[in-house]
């Protein structure tokens, strides 16, 4: 792991002296970009992030041939069961009573 986190010793830790972070070789910085995808841990050099990265690669995978019912994906999007504002202003048939306000529940204090 310390291997992989400092380039095979290539970055170089910040001297207890001051100065800041040494700069890395062009090379060095090339090599973070030039990855092919993978899965794994990408350790970045510390002038872009002291944190690391975790990849995760997906291949493609054949999707089924039937669609998902309604109700599976109705209940991965609740946001879709929300009523927007323009239902509120919605035309109503002539004669038809406005609906009652629904009224909040009290509690006893």
């Amino acid at each position: 792991a310390l291997r992989a986190a400092t380039l095979n010793n290539h970055w170089k830790p910040s001297p207890f002296s001051g100065g800041g972070l040494p700069e890395g070789k062009a090379a060095d910085y090339a090599y973070h970009s030039s990855r092919p995808p993978h899965t794994g841990i990408i350790y970045t050099p510390p002038s872009w992030s002291d944190h690391v990265a975790v990849s995760c690669r997906l291949d493609a995978v054949p999707l089924a041939a039937a669609a998902p019912a309604k109700k599976a994906t109705g209940d991965a999007q609740p946001h879709a069961k929300v009523a927007r504002i323009t239902q509120f202003f919605a035309a109503r048939p002539k004669g038809a009573p406005a609906p009652a306000p629904r009224r909040r529940a009290t509690t006893a204090e």
